[in-house]
């Protein structure tokens, strides 16, 4: 080894000193580079978080007033159904009133056409003893005139 003066030895321990003093500061300044680099991560993070939130908020308002809508809508289609429903009943009531109805005048149309060939009977059989009456009776007073006359 080689010696050196004290001096020498001196400045070279206090440049080891101020290296590593500049390694320590250098790590220090690596350090809140480091620091401020996830700093700003963070920050941004926060930032989409924050906007995520907004959106979340947003859509969630939304999401709430369509269902009030839909809601809505569903209470209007569910009373309107009711209503058809109601309609379709009375409309159905109303086919078997009808068919009751086409079923007595049916009855009552045979009743009818069964009096009519009745009355056409009882009509054609007065039409002949009236029709033999007359010429009976024609018969008779021509006779009679002819008597008269004679």
């Amino acid at each position: 080894m080689v010696e050196r003066p004290a001096s020498a030895g001196r400045k070279d321990a206090d440049a080891q000193t101020d290296e590593k003093d500049l390694d320590g500061a250098s790590g220090l300044s690596e350090m809140r580079l480091r620091f401020q680099q996830q700093d700003e991560v963070l920050r941004q993070l926060e930032s989409d978080r924050f906007s995520q939130r907004l959106e979340i908020a947003d859509l969630v308002s939304t999401s709430k007033e369509q269902a009030a809508r839909l809601t809505e809508q569903l209470n209007r289609l569910t009373k309107d159904n009711t209503s058809l429903k109601a309609k379709v009943e009375s409309l159905l009531a109303t086919e078997e009133s009808y068919a009751d109805l086409i079923v007595k005048v049916k009855e009552e149309n045979t009743n009818l056409n069964q009096k009519i060939q009745v009355l056409s009977a009882e009509h054609a059989s007065f039409k002949h003893d009236a029709d033999n009456k007359t010429a009976a009776l024609s018969d008779t007073l021509k006779a009679e005139r002819a008597h008269f006359k004679a």
